[in-house]
């Protein structure tokens, strides 16, 4: 069994800073000046702007000696003339002067154009714009403003000029810093070392320093004892303080005389040593190998900080690996389909398919034992030829056979103890090829010839094809050889030999090879010829057969065409004659029902005629013209009855000529002799 279960250190902490005593608040440094001045306070404005305000104010507001005259010596307009009395230093403008005191000389005529002017106890210093002069006066050192300033005193003594934009300007004790925007400013205040923000900073005192400038986006800024850390997000600084290793993020602020930075690393480097500290990173899917006190460690991902001078990081290695190692401590991923070979204190040990953790040096693990299915190819070493195995006949010949054996190991532990992990190939290798010999020894070259096929089938699809007959050779050899192999391998080896496969054979002696060649040829030809006659003979039934077939489908069809045709024939006489008869009832109905309206429309007619005549009549009798006109109609009527089919002939009276109403008397109401006579005459013909 394996030492124990997989446990790997997981978690991790990525460390840091331990806060202590030296880490000091960020504005303790950065508060400014003990004693800070306004820088505007401290400059000595100019004392004159004009050439007469310098004149009276170097004379102290007194007369010069010098008096005013068309003759004398000429001061030039914008120049001044010094004047010597009894060692004073007097001033004169423009203009011609006589000096009638003998103690009096006039010692120069200068322009006021010039920056510096001075002669003994006088000094005159023009500061230009952007400029500020350095003076002492009785020992106090002075800034002067831009502008002409004016001293007559021996106690007054003028030093310099500065540009006044540069960074730093000192003049005795007084200090003047102008830190740009982005930098701190490196002082040194009464041996306490600070950091100026920017501005400008103006401080008098004599235990001052000041060191430079440095960026403040640095990741690191010294002077001095203290430090300033800004770590950059995913970057660690290695430092030591008090010659303690420190890994530090973030934003720090130390005050200590023992702090030395040394330099920044990536977070995510996979290690990062700074002396005896370790850190490390163990991503996903790895595992790390360390050493701790000459103990192998495997760290889970994570990440991890050590700090022991005994602690070593040895490397991550993939976690999917089937066999991870450091020293005698190692992770065995034993796969399904194979086991683990394994040595406790000289005993096997058998690791079966899981994830196992070995932690004692007395346990070793040797590799890796497949059981899963293995094909081995029956080549002697010392007798290939051609990838085919040799082997003797009962009859003597040497034949070839391309052969494969399949087999499993079934007990591991067996396999190991009795065969030896590297011995399995040879031993199944060995016995197959002398089983193989022995049963090939026992077969004439007849039976192993018997197949006539090129390729090998099995008994099954032989007797499926050509019915029952003697076992073929390549199964007889299948079942002879795993009737001696199968059992005594499992019994003995624990190895199944699952079966063998025999793809090809050949005859070795090429002669022989050669004779039974051209006899397989000619039995081939022969087969050959039976097969096309078997085959025309069954196009010809077929052809017969197919004929027949048409000859009786074209039977039946003209058969069922006749019948339908005539069922055709028989409904179309059955309908016409149904037709007909049910015309010759539609008809009769028809006439029955136009009699019988005829009659209907008679009778209604006559009755209506007679209700007609009936207010005819009725009518008629009520007007005098209507009696008259009945009667002529009756008449009428008589006439036309009478001579109805007798061509007539109406002779009208001379009188009727002019007027054809005389025809009748209306006043009378009867016919005129004239109409009597004619009918008369009418009658007898």
């Amino acid at each position: 069994m394996p030492d124990g279960p997989v446990s790997l250190i997981s978690g991790g902490d990525d460390g840091g800073y331990n806060h202590d005593d030296d880490e000091i608040d960020f504005n303790k440094i950065l508060g400014g000046l003990d004693n800070p001045l306004d820088y505007e306070s401290i400059l000595v404005k100019p004392n004159a702007t004009s050439l007469e305000e310098v004149v009276r104010i170097a004379n102290g507001n007194a007369s010069a000696n010098a008096v005013g005259s068309v003759i004398g010596k000429l001061v030039d307009p914008g120049k001044v003339g010094i004047v010597s009395y009894n060692g004073k230093i007097q001033l004169v403008g423009p203009g011609r002067y006589i000096f009638p005191n003998p103690r009096v000389s006039l010692e120069d005529i200068v322009p006021l154009t010039r920056d510096l002017i001075t002669f003994e106890s006088l000094t005159i210093v023009r500061v230009n714009r952007g400029e500020i002069g350095f003076a002492n006066e009785n020992g106090t050192p002075l800034l002067l403003a831009e502008g002409i300033h004016v001293r007559n005193s021996r106690l007054f003594v003028f030093v310099e000029r500065q540009n006044v934009n540069q960074q730093y300007l000192r003049h005795g004790s007084i200090h003047i810093m102008r830190i740009p925007k982005g930098m701190y400013g490196l002082i040194t205040e009464n041996t306490v070392p600070k950091f100026l923000p920017e501005g400008v900073h103006v401080t008098n005192s004599n235990v001052f320093t000041f060191s430079g400038v440095q960026s403040i986006n640095q990741p690191y800024l010294s002077h001095g004892v203290l430090h300033i850390l800004r770590i950059p997000k995913g970057q660690v600084a290695l430092v030591t303080n008090n010659n303690k290793p420190r890994l530090l993020e973030g934003t720090h602020c130390i005050n200590s005389k023992a702090f030395t930075y040394h330099e920044m690393k990536d977070l995510n480097q996979q290690v990062s040593r700074h002396g005896t500290i370790t850190r490390f990173r163990v991503r996903k899917g790895e595992i790390g190998l360390c050493w701790d006190n000459n103990n192998p460690v495997f760290f889970d991902e994570g990440i991890y900080v050590k700090d022991s001078p005994n602690f070593s990081f040895e490397k991550c290695v993939d976690a999917s690996e089937k066999q991870i190692s450091l020293g005698a401590k190692k992770i065995v991923t034993v796969w399904d389909g194979e086991v683990g070979v394994s040595y406790h204190k000289g005993k096997l040990i058998v690791l079966t398919p899981d994830r196992h953790m070995i932690e004692s040096s007395e346990h070793i693990f040797q590799g890796f034992l497949s059981t899963q299915q293995q094909c081995l190819h029956l080549v002697h070493p010392k007798k290939v030829a051609d990838g085919l195995l040799t082997c003797e006949t009962k009859d003597f010949v040497e034949i070839g056979l391309k052969a494969d054996v399949f087999y499993k190991i079934c007990d591991p532990e067996k396999v190991l103890l009795v065969v030896g992990k590297d011995n399995i190939e040879t031993l199944v290798r060995e016995t197959a090829i002398a089983t193989l010999n022995s049963i090939i020894r026992s077969t004439s070259l007849a039976e192993v010839a018997q197949n006539k096929e090129f390729a090998a089938r099995s008994e099954k699809q032989h007797f499926q094809q050509q019915g029952p007959s003697a076992p073929l050779f390549f199964d007889k050899v299948h079942d002879e050889f795993l009737s001696k192999l199968h059992d005594s391998f499992i019994d003995q080896f624990g190895i199944i030999v699952l079966n063998i496969r025999i793809e090809s054979f050949r005859i070795m002696n090429q002669e022989l090879s050669t004779n039974i060649s051209k006899q397989a040829f000619t039995t081939a030809q022969t087969e050959t010829q039976l097969a096309n006659l078997a085959g025309q003979t069954e196009i010809a039934t077929a052809q017969q057969q197919r004929d027949a077939e048409v000859a009786r489908i074209k039977a039946e069809g003209e058969s069922i065409k006749l019948k339908t045709e005539t069922d055709a024939k028989n409904r179309a006489v059955m309908e016409t004659a149904k037709a007909e008869a049910d015309a010759t009832v539609i008809r009769a109905r028809a006439e029955a029902q136009a009699v019988q309206l005829r009659a209907e429309a008679e009778a209604k007619s006559i009755t209506l005629k007679a209700d007609a005549e009936a207010q005819r009549a009725e009518m008629l009798i009520k007007t005098p013209i209507g009696g008259q006109l009945a009667m002529f109609q009756v008449y009428a009527d008589m006439v036309k009855n009478s001579m109805n089919g007798v061509e007539k002939v109406i002779y009208l009276p001379t009188e009727m000529a002019n007027n054809p109403l005389t025809f009748l008397n209306m006043q009378q109401g009867f016919m005129p002799s004239a109409l009597q006579t004619a009918m008369a005459s009418g009658s007898r013909k």
